[in-house]
């Protein structure tokens, strides 16, 4: 019991005005429950998932599966579906409610049996049993509400397991998808399963609608039964600009046909305007939480600066890996400044006069801000001089993915403004080598950078 017992708490997705308004809609509010579990019980998994026959069963369901055992996964997907979108592909985003909590418990355990039957007997003493969840949340009045039952279904959210379990239970499924619809292309992060493809060869957009269709109620078929169940929120189907819109009718009335774009692995895909806006969201959020900075800093300025400095940094690395940068650049600048400008105020929350000091020495000032520790900088790593970098490294990765090289010249035109962009921050066409502030070695010749045998040195 101790061992298995979790302690469920709700998490906002979203800021409080946006839930209130989603409460007015008559909507519920985006809530994420996190699992925070035994410590115990969570060693022993990692435990666990670092034994031969795990890694093994993680092994096996590549390539569809890239949510596990992937390095780079969930960047390597959101390259193959931009690269398709650009290709003319339309794009449906298939994603399960509450994935991890309704997945059929029973019908995970025997397929983690068939998978790992190895570690058979300690999945049975982990998940085999009903577990006691304690759940806590506050009500409208800030009061702490306090509840308890028995989780019945699922793997528990937290758990180094979950996935791991999660993902052997539905590979069925996907593999029953490819082999039904062997035209699209299915890649999956756990419990998110974009689905990509066009009209084939002396087709129409409107016999594609139709195979669309046919899979969504292939989800409903092969999904249902285990737990699975397409989340209506987030069903959007993305097709091309030179698509034509479907039929009445052809579609179920719950999924959303748009132009403009969708979420794909964490990133945007569709038009420059709704990726600006998506990063754009994403560096508000930023400029909201470096607000609550002066709060902290006037109890612990060190730690807030040394908080500034990396926590709010990585929000953005991930994004400026798979966002080619000269689509961002405005929203990178805005969120470089007011990362700036939130170091800068924690080193002077002092009530006393500060003297005027001359534009060049503000310059010089953020150059030593700017620098690297090492060379007796302050470490605060700007997004925008290291974007266009990260993207090309991100694609290197990429190419190892075989789906992805056979569609990475789509993106060839953003590897290269990438690479021109790098060149003129270094004043010239010339080779940049290590020990510069990029830490890259780039070849002359953009089109080499989609070529597979090239790989670029991991960055700092």
């Amino acid at each position: 019991l101790i061992l298995t017992t979790g302690c469920l708490a709700a998490v906002h997705k979203l800021d409080p005005p946006q839930q209130r308004e989603r409460k007015e809609s008559g909507l519920e509010p985006k809530v994420r429950p996190a699992n925070s579990g035994s410590v115990h019980l969570k060693t022993a998994l990692g435990a666990v998932m670092e034994d031969d026959c795990i890694q093994e069963a993680i092994e096996s369901l590549k390539p569809t599966q890239m949510g596990n055992g992937v390095k780079g996964g969930p960047e390597i997907m959101h390259h193959i579906y931009r690269a398709r979108y650009k290709g003319g592909k339309a794009i449906f985003n298939a994603d399960a409610v509450n994935g991890f909590n309704e997945l059929n418990r029973e019908f995970m355990i025997k397929r983690a049996h068939r998978k790992a039957p190895a570690a058979g007997r300690f999945i049975n003493s982990t998940y085999g049993c009903d577990a006691l969840v304690i759940f806590t949340w506050q009500d409208e009045l800030g009061r702490t509400v306090v509840s308890f039952f028995l989780s019945m279904e699922g793997s528990r959210m937290g758990c180094k397991f979950g996935s791991a379990l999660f993902d052997m239970a539905v590979e069925p499924m996907y593999e029953n998808l490819s082999n039904r619809h062997p035209t699209f292309l299915i890649r999956c992060l756990t419990d998110d399963a974009p689905v990509s493809g066009g009209p084939k060869d002396g087709e129409t957009w409107q016999d594609f609608y139709e195979e669309i269709a046919e899979v969504i109620t292939d989800f409903k078929e092969l999904g249902e039964p285990i737990g699975y169940v397409l989340n209506r929120e987030k069903a959007f189907l993305l097709i091309p600009p030179e698509a034509e819109d479907p039929e009445p009718g052809t579609l179920p009335s719950w999924v959303k046909v748009t132009r403009e774009g969708l979420v794909v692995a964490g990133g945007a895909i569709g038009t420059d305007d709704f990726v600006r806006m998506h990063v754009g969201t994403i560096v508000d959020e930023v400029e909201r939480r470096l607000g609550s900075m002066g709060a902290l800093a006037d109890v612990n300025p060190q730690f807030a600066d040394r908080f500034i400095s990396s926590a709010f940094n990585r929000m953005l690395s991930y994004i400026i890996r798979i966002t080619p940068a000269h689509l961002i650049s405005a929203e990178l600048e805005r969120c470089d400044k007011a990362i700036y400008d939130a170091s800068k105020g924690v080193l002077s929350r002092s009530t006393a006069m500060e003297p005027e000091c001359s534009e060049a020495r503000q310059r010089r000032s953020e150059d030593i801000h700017r620098l690297r520790k090492r060379a007796g900088g302050w470490g605060l790593t700007a997004a925008i001089n290291i974007a266009d970098a990260a993207f090309i490294g991100s694609i290197s990765i990429a190419m190892t993915d075989s789906v992805f090289a056979a569609h990475a010249f789509q993106l060839e035109d953003d590897l290269s403004l990438a690479h021109e962009r790098i060149l003129s921050r270094v004043g010239g066409a010339t080779k940049l080598v290590k020990g510069t502030n990029l830490f890259y070695a780039l070849p002359l010749d953009p089109k080499a950078l989609i070529d597979p045998s090239f790989y670029l040195d991991s960055f700092d």
